[in-house]
């Protein structure tokens, strides 16, 4: 009996951070929380103090920097924080949660190279991302994890030809399958949790915008598109896109209806907003 008591303890306490877990689904094109409807409201935070540098400051080391913000971002009425690298220290993670913010924690995967044949990068990514989510699979701040902050904007071009040239050791055929192999690798080491996994990838609206930048490389043309390899298909280990897009004050008419015709994956608009710059005509936005 004292062996049986003894027995179902440590089932129970094995089990205990599955039960204090976030649950997190996706049910045709909604995210659920818990259960419930959730509707993504966050902050891209990634702060860097005056004096300080983004290669050596680390925001979650410094609690007099979250301590303050983290308070500040849930009045605002936010609900979740993106940020742009992993974190590292539990403390941060647990900050953002006891003021009731989710996280989608990014890998910031390398720009510029072969990632069907780089194997010093496929194994820096696979081991770094595995510690990633080995790490923090269960920690109940967790929403999505983000693999990689717009891959697709920092494509090798050469001759202007994405789609067949052989020189070009990075293109846009190579990083989606890439992209798709690491997704499925994550939902493998999280069991038997689950998050969704998505990228931040930068979709300028080639309708308006395709003249600035190759409509092909820099519009949001390469979402779904099996010229590269992006089609749903072939994406079936990405629950969600992340659109990084800057259109000024609003979407272009047909923006939402341009993106439904591509692909049927849930999206969520990972950066949005009005640039202090115009770098179409290369001059300050006076207007926004």
């Amino acid at each position: 009996m004292v062996f049986r008591i003894f027995l179902v303890l440590i089932l129970f306490i094995s089990n205990i951070d599955l039960l204090l877990s976030t649950t997190i689904e996706i049910k045709g094109k909604q995210l659920f929380v818990n259960g419930d409807p959730f509707v993504i409201r966050g902050v891209c935070y990634g702060p860097v103090p005056v004096g300080k540098t983004i290669s050596t400051y680390n925001w979650w080391e410094d609690p007099s920097m979250y301590s303050i913000d983290f308070p500040m971002i849930k009045a605002m009425g936010a609900n979740c924080i993106r940020t742009y690298s992993v974190v590292t220290l539990k403390a941060a993670l647990d900050a953002a949660y006891q003021n009731g913010l989710y996280v989608i924690m990014e890998y910031p995967i390398p720009w510029n190279t072969a990632y069907s044949n780089n194997t010093t990068i496929r194994t820096q990514v696979f081991n770094q991302v595995y510690d990633m989510v080995s790490k923090w699979k269960d920690h109940p701040a967790i929403l999505m994890w983000c693999l990689g902050h717009e891959v697709n904007y920092n494509i090798n071009v050469v001759a202007g030809d994405l789609q067949t040239d052989a020189t070009c050791t990075n293109r846009l055929d190579d990083w989606y399958p890439f992209l798709n192999e690491v997704a499925g690798k994550v939902h493998e080491w999280e069991t038997p949790y689950w998050h969704p996994v998505t990228t931040g990838s930068g979709c300028f609206d080639s309708i308006n915008m395709g003249i600035w930048r190759d409509a092909w490389h820099y519009g949001m043309d390469n979402l779904g598109n099996p010229l590269f390899n992006a089609q749903d298909a072939k994406m079936p280990n990405l629950d969600c896109w992340g659109l990084q897009t800057y259109n000024g004050p609003g979407f272009s008419p047909g923006y939402f209806e341009k993106y439904a015709a591509q692909s049927s994956k849930p999206m969520w608009i990972a950066e949005t907003g009005c640039d202090t710059w115009n770098s179409m005509a290369n001059v300050e936005n006076q207007d926004i």
